[in-house]
């Protein structure tokens, strides 16, 4: 009974991260490191400005697949992604905003 509470916590907690940092996984085992930029476009007329956020690979910051951009927001671990012939699974989460490289 404990153990399944626990587990529940866990995945409803992810929905309260901010997710910065995935690793996902396809078919082929082949690893895609992505992370999440926030992107600002200031309208000089209108004094306005616009704050989105996109995902790009972290390796060559090439755009990962636009639309899956809104369900990248809100995964957990292990839960397959499908797109097309594509199928990714959610290996790692990063909800750190502060991504460190060695």
């Amino acid at each position: 009974m404990f153990k399944w509470c626990i587990l529940c916590f866990e995945s409803k907690r992810q929905y309260l991260l901010n997710i910065y940092q995935l690793v996902l996984q396809d078919a082929e085992f082949k690893l895609h490191k992505i992370v999440k930029k926030k992107d600002i476009i200031f309208n000089s007329f209108t004094k306005d400005k616009n704050e989105f956020s996109v995902w790009i690979y972290s390796e060559t910051s090439e755009f990962f697949f636009f639309e899956l951009w809104d369900e990248l927001d809100n995964v957990s671990i292990n839960q397959k992604i499908k797109y097309k012939k594509f199928v990714f699974t959610v290996v790692s989460i990063n909800d750190n905003d502060k991504i460190y490289y060695s």
